[in-house]
């Protein structure tokens, strides 16, 4: 019975460490939203959305909500090119943003923040 429990704690330990979870490209926040950094690709001001394309060559589209807080830019503001930081929600299937705000020189659409779902 002894040798069962010690074969258990290593076994367990490698399943908590190969266990999938969010990659090191993830960056989820205790308030459930995820930080996706990337360059403005297309914005749609009748649908009302958004398009980034990341460092990795992946684009995610954003829906713009009232509930959306642009800070330091708006979503006027958003243009081709543009660096920029979205904290978003998946919602339905999509992904709401709910914060955007500038990205930094070092974001250049890093896109390391985020998933591709």
């Amino acid at each position: 019975m002894r040798t069962k429990r010690m074969l258990l704690a290593p076994a367990a330990i490698a399943a908590l460490t190969m266990a999938p979870g969010p990659s090191p490209a993830t960056a989820a926040s205790s308030n459930g939203l995820t930080s996706f950094h990337g360059t403005v690709s297309t914005v749609s001001k009748s649908a009302r959305t958004f398009r980034i394309t990341r460092s990795n060559g992946t684009a995610l589209t954003f829906r713009v909500t009232s509930a959306t807080v642009f800070q330091r830019i708006s979503f006027g503001g958003l243009t081709q090119g543009k660096t920029i930081e979205v904290k978003a929600r998946k919602v339905d299937g999509r992904w709401t943003a709910r914060k955007v705000e500038p990205g930094t020189a070092d974001d250049h659409g890093s896109g390391g923040h985020g998933s591709d779902d």
